[in-house]
């Protein structure tokens, strides 16, 4: 399965987010020679307040989004507890990996498991004393294939893939992760949502001098990349770059250092506004050993307002086609007709005296 084939389902995952380690069992059914690992704990998106904040904010921006809150339930994800994601990507196609499986949690329904991924119908192939379903998609040249295992784990991936979990799941085999992909599972995984995947690296060159060049440079020489989000009351980032020397962990090291000192120059070059999350003083960046590790921490206010800011410039964005559209109307007819307003306003807007709308300023009593 091709890694954009998944991305529907990663999507989904990624906007959801307790502390502890990774599934055991689940991390028991990926390939151990694997290179990427994506971890997604679900179960907690009802309970985390961040969470439920913005879900609230986004929900009572507009009617839109009430009728789409109300077709989703209020836990669309009910059910799933983790997911985890394992693969092999080459560095040189990065968008054809290898051994794609993804395995979850939960109180799975196998029923409703086939409607999600059998929309368009699924074939039934037996393998031991399981029944795989094999999955048709557009966007993939081969078919995926889910398998229910029991009423607590599943696996979703090419056939290959998903045989190999079979063979796991039945024979009690646990996968033997290598000794760095592991240090990153021990770290990574008592976070929300993790992500693990072991070099070599590659970034886009660049022939210019700048941050993208650097960039390039940078990745060539890392061994390993980790991600860790915790989303509690704040949101908590950590980011881990391995080199493959102290000597090029420490060059990398500096390189951040002087980016994120540059960045601060710039900032200090716009208009001070006092109400602004300063995001470059929340950033913090540590070199130990091979690894240099960034952390940052946005409180739970600021990603309040930020949610409200877009929500806002969202609706003044549809305000101007909503406005067209009772305008079209009122001219097609000979009634005059008054636009309704989102928010509220001093004055009022009436369409079809002329033509454009025509705005009347309120007199306060």
């Amino acid at each position: 399965m091709r890694f954009r084939s998944i991305r529907t389902l990663l999507l989904a995952a990624v906007v959801t987010m307790p502390l502890g380690a990774a599934d055991a069992e689940l991390l028991r059914l990926a390939n151990s020679d694997v290179n990427f690992l994506l971890g997604v704990r679900l179960s907690d998106i009802a309970a985390s307040p961040l969470v439920r904040t913005m879900l609230d904010e986004a929900l009572a921006s507009s009617p839109q989004m009430q009728a789409l809150g109300a077709m989703a339930g209020s836990n669309p994800l009910e059910g799933f507890d983790e997911l985890i994601v394992a693969a092999n990507i080459d560095a040189q196609s990065p968008q054809e990996p290898k051994d794609a499986l993804i395995v979850f949690s939960g109180a799975l329904d196998p029923q409703r498991l086939q409607g999600i991924f059998c929309s368009e119908g699924c074939e039934r192939e037996p393998y031991r004393d399981f029944e795989m379903l094999k999955v048709e998609r557009k966007d993939a040249d081969t078919p995926g294939f889910l398998v229910v295992l029991d009423g607590r784990y599943a696996a979703l991936g090419e056939r290959p893939a998903v045989l190999r979990a079979i063979d796991r799941f039945r024979n009690q085999t646990a996968s033997a992760f290598g000794p760095a992909m592991q240090s990153w599972i021990d770290r990574l995984g008592r976070y929300h949502l993790w992500l693990a995947a072991k070099g070599p690296f590659n970034a886009p060159s660049s022939e210019e001098p700048g941050p993208a060049m650097l960039a390039a440079g940078a990745a060539s020489k890392l061994e390993g990349f980790g991600l860790g989000l915790l989303l509690d009351n704040d949101v908590s980032l950590s980011v881990e770059l391995e080199s493959g020397s102290r000597q090029d962990s420490t060059e990398l090291f500096e390189m951040a250092q002087g980016l994120l000192a540059m960045a601060r120059v710039g900032q200090q070059q716009e208009p001070a506004d006092p109400n602004k999350f300063d995001l470059l003083e929340s950033l913090k960046l540590a070199n130990t050993g091979r690894v240099v590790s960034a952390s940052l921490t946005i409180p739970q206010h600021e990603l309040n307002r930020q949610l409200r800011a877009k929500l806002e410039e969202k609706r003044e964005e549809s305000e101007p086609a909503l406005e067209a559209g009772l305008h079209s109307e009122s001219t097609s007819g000979s009634a005059v007709r008054i636009a309704p307003r989102s928010r509220p306003s001093n004055s009022i807007r009436v369409h079809g005296l002329e033509s454009r709308a025509v705005e009347y300023p309120l007199t306060p009593k």
